[in-house]
This record gives C-alpha cells, structure tokens and sequence, in this order.
C-alpha cells in the first residue's frame, strides 16, 4: 500500500498497489490504516511538519 501522510502524522490517503487477492480484504487494510495509524511527521528543511509518503505491507493469515 501507497500511503500519503498529512503535516500532522495522520494517513491522508491510502493506494493499494499490490491487491492480497480479496477486494474485501484490500479495502479493510485500508481502512484501518487511515483510521488507526500515525506517523511522527516529517519535516522539511526549515523544520516545519511538512507531508510525506510511505509504502507498507499487510500479511494476513488465518489461524492453525
């Protein structure tokens, strides 16, 4: 997944760029990304909090 990461360290935008095969799946991993996860955000040269991007990787797997 792309993820674009907004001057205050939340997820902004989520693009799915390798699909685990399930749409329900992609999208839920999305979801959760934009509503749970936070980054420290980066700055730019004069040090302000600036937005940035990020690549991530979900695995999935169903229990033994």
């Amino acid at each position: 997944m792309d993820l674009i990461i907004d001057a205050t360290g939340r997820v902004e935008k989520c693009t799915v760029s390798s699909s685990s095969g399930s749409a329900i799946l992609d999208a839920a991993s999305c979801s959760l990304v934009q509503r749970r996860g936070r980054y420290t955000p980066a700055t730019n040269s004069s040090g302000a909090p600036t937005q940035s991007m990020d690549k991530v990787t979900f695995r999935w797997s169903l229990p033994n």
